[in-house]
């Protein structure tokens, strides 16, 4: 933040930070990048992620399209399978956006809802509670991260974590399903 001049005067002017995180999430979806992006990012994140803790679940829409977060409609970044309680065993998107998880069948694309085309692809070896989860329909895959297997999966720095599997999966001609909200990298030159 250099000295700490432009922190103080988003503190005192938050407002200042709107416009800047439109276009950083719009650029975000399209696939563009900056330098400051990932920052902003983790500032809308920290954002969003108060914002839905206060949200009322009450007023969540009883149906919403599928495969965007109930609350911000932003895309998953991973999905979670619980352990505990009632809901042991249960999958769950995670919003790469504000944190919210919402239930979802398991055995199903989370991205074209396809339920005879799901393979699951893992490092042999490595991390058994980070698995991509395949679809040969649409030929995308979102992380599916276990916590029987590691009670402390966090679905946003994990994925991070677990670059290797995506460059593996890539390698395999499947493409994300939606990205990392903290992973840019430079359009494409054509």
């Amino acid at each position: 933040y250099g000295g700490g001049g432009g922190a103080r005067a988003l503190y005192q002017h938050p407002e200042a930070l709107q416009p800047g995180a439109g276009g950083v999430r719009a650029a975000h979806q399209r696939g563009g990048a900056g330098a400051a992006a990932p920052f902003v990012m983790a500032a809308l994140q920290v954002y969003w992620t108060d914002l839905a803790s206060r949200f009322d679940e009450k007023q969540l829409p009883v149906a919403s399209p599928f495969g965007v977060c109930p609350v911000c409609a932003s895309l998953p970044v991973a999905s979670v399978v619980r352990v505990g309680g009632q809901f042991e065993g249960y999958r769950y998107l995670c919003c790469s956006l504000c944190a919210t998880q919402w239930h979802m069948v398991r055995v199903k694309c989370s991205h074209c809802e396809d339920v005879e085309s799901v393979a699951y692809q893992a490092i042999e070896g490595r991390a058994p509670a980070i698995k991509a989860e395949t679809c040969d329909r649409c030929h995308t895959y979102r992380k599916i991260f276990y916590q029987d297997k590691d009670l402390h999966v966090e679905p946003v720095a994990d994925d991070l974590a677990s670059l290797m599997l995506d460059v593996l999966v890539g390698e395999a001609g499947y493409s994300r399903a939606s990205g990392n909200p903290l992973l840019w990298h430079g359009a494409e030159e054509e």
